[in-house]
């Protein structure tokens, strides 16, 4: 049910790596991989409830297929620069999603649309955005815990986090934030920590 691959050279996983394996928990950290290809994953669509790929060379996001019992996903410390759209499609029951140590600096306007109605934490940190991307974390219905710290953030406006009913920290440490709207946040209420420290704030 659990397997943990870690520090070995593995740098393409190739197609239906794991047989019929019924994992539940699978581990591949510390691999130097570079490529995960389409249907790695194919064994275990049904069964597969967590995956970490931390500390890899990946640097396009990989197609994990239809994975209908998928709630956690790690891939921190890759070299990913971006989220495609629809990438959570067939990932319904995603819960956490972790892309902490990358080189993602924007996001498209439909990236994690999906992902909506279910994500509850949400870990971006030390990445390299320059703006809290709004319109990509708004409506999140479930989303309680977001991390934006060691970015390059250098303001928040108006209307940046808004209507979030679950949302109920956020970490924005590590930043170049300067200035604070009084509006920032909207209809979040069950806000309860907010990090701040490290920034270049002037004034509140």
């Amino acid at each position: 049910q659990k397997l943990k691959i870690h520090h070995s050279s593995i740098p393409i996983l190739e197609k239906d790596a794991f047989g019929s394996l019924l994992i539940k928990q699978l581990d591949l950290s510390d691999n130097n991989m570079t490529e995960i290809k389409e249907s790695a994953f194919h064994g275990q669509l049904d069964v597969l409830e967590e995956l970490a790929v931390t500390n890899n060379s990946l640097t396009t996001f990989p197609n994990l297929g239809k994975m209908s019992k998928l709630s956690s996903l790690d891939l921190s410390g890759n070299s990913l620069t971006a989220i495609p759209e629809r990438a959570f499609a067939e990932t319904p029951k995603l819960k956490q999603l972790r892309l902490e140590r990358n080189q993602i600096c924007t996001l498209t306007s439909n990236a994690l649309n999906e992902t909506k109605e279910f994500l509850e934490l949400l870990d971006l940190s030390d990445n390299c955005f320059k703006a809290i991307p709004a319109q990509n974390f708004r409506g999140a219905q479930a989303l309680t815990y977001l991390d934006m710290s060691n970015n390059e953030l250098h303001d928040l406006p108006s209307l940046q986090f808004m209507t979030l009913p679950l949302l109920k920290e956020v970490r924005l440490n590590g930043n170049k934030i300067k200035n604070f709207s009084p509006l920032a946040f909207m209809n979040v209420p069950n806000l309860q920590h907010f990090y701040l420290r490290h920034n270049e704030l002037n004034d509140l």
